[in-house]
């Protein structure tokens, strides 16, 4: 019976890795999460400590992308798909990021930028026509093909990457310092106000 049975389990066993194969294809957000994955390892090889990693994602995510997204739909509208809206999402936000700082820098409030992604969030949850916005009524997904494509060309670039020893510049910071403050001083010369330089 042994010789068999083998043959048997070892079909059973492959047919379930099979079903599970195919069941993880069809998660249509399975090729963006193996890029976030491989984006996390890349920053860990290269010296990014994780609770800064996690940090920055969620300040681009909340602060970010969200707010742009949200924006993008009630503007432009929809894609119909998730990936498309999430980059054009991010695309806005960080363009509002731009222009509130410079309102801000202008106002001299610079250390209360945190408070935009706050207000237009809040708008889209307080006033109800704008409620909509934060979902997608009509899908349209995109082609399993595509996303694999897209998805696999920007983990070869994060591969590439990762085989750096480093992502911050080589030698001295001095002169990544200096372009700081050269733009500090040409921003108080044109509007008489100071940006918020990072220190440390």
């Amino acid at each position: 019976m042994q010789p068999v049975t083998q043959p048997v389990v070892g079909a059973v066993r492959g047919a379930r890795a099979l079903r599970a194969l195919r069941a993880l294809q069809a998660l249509p957000a399975l090729p963006w999460l193996l890029v976030l994955g491989l984006a996390t390892v890349t920053l860990l090889q290269v010296g990014t400590p994780a609770p800064d990693i996690g940090r920055y994602a969620l300040y681009w995510c909340l602060a970010v992308t969200l707010p742009g997204l949200l924006v993008a739909r009630a503007t432009v509208g929809t894609r119909g798909n998730w990936p498309e809206d999430i980059a054009l999402g991010a695309v806005t936000g960080l363009a509002l990021e731009l222009l509130c700082f410079a309102l801000w820098s202008l106002l001299g409030l610079q250390q209360q930028l945190w408070v935009w992604p706050l207000l237009v969030v809040g708008t889209f949850v307080a006033v109800p026509r704008l409620r909509r916005h934060w979902r997608i009524s009509s899908p349209r997904p995109l082609p399993r093909l595509w996303s694999w494509g897209v998805a696999s060309s920007i983990g070869v670039s994060l591969l590439r990457t990762s085989r750096r020893r480093s992502l911050r510049p080589s030698g001295s910071v001095g002169a990544w310092v200096t372009s700081i403050h050269a733009t500090r001083r040409t921003w108080r010369g044109r509007f008489r106000r100071n940006p918020c330089v990072p220190r440390g």
